[in-house]
């Protein structure tokens, strides 16, 4: 029996490691194609100013969707990335000329990323770094039954240690 790998793409709050948005692809699933789909759930519910995430999202296109978006995108160039030519006028290459030229600022942002790793590794801890279901349709279930019993525990951890009381709101139809 040949082995499927799932994958999770995930955004996280910086304050609270709440999975804001996911995204489940197979094991091999580009980083860079999700990150469209991830912006746009995250645009629905959340006022997002800033997002930052490793090089898997570095590209053009997603510097002009976080561009569009008002969102500032900090993922790192990859060391084999070209300087963009003077008559270019992007937000990637305002980004590339802004870590160039302020790499320790560029870099304090960026490095919030690293909240989805730590969202990740208690993900693991807490609920098995194993996934038991035989099947896809089952594999992908259990990815989201963990995520939502991650924000549940972040949940009463907010109200009972930080006296936060989440709001919830319902979904009109529309």
């Amino acid at each position: 029996m040949k082995n499927v790998w799932k994958k999770m793409h995930i955004v996280v709050g910086t304050k609270t490691n709440v999975i804001a948005a996911l995204r489940i692809t197979d094991g091999y699933g580009s980083d860079t194609k999700q990150f469209p789909a991830l912006m746009k759930d995250i645009e629905e519910r959340f006022n997002v100013v800033i997002v930052s995430g490793d090089k898997g999202y570095t590209s053009r296109e997603n510097y002009k969707i976080a561009d569009e978006m008002g969102i500032q995108l900090y993922a790192p160039f990859k060391k084999n990335t070209r300087v963009p030519p003077s008559n270019e006028f992007s937000a990637w290459k305002r980004a590339y000329e802004y870590a160039s030229e302020h790499p320790d600022e560029f870099s304090a942002v960026y490095h919030k990323r690293s909240n989805v790793e730590t969202t990740f590794s208690s993900i693991k801890q807490k609920l098995g770094e194993t996934i038991n279901a035989r099947n896809e349709i089952g594999q992908i279930n259990e990815l989201y039954c963990k995520a939502i019993a991650y924000n549940i525990g972040i949940l009463i951890m907010m109200s009972s240690v930080l006296g936060i009381i989440p709001e919830f709101v319902l979904p009109t139809n529309s």
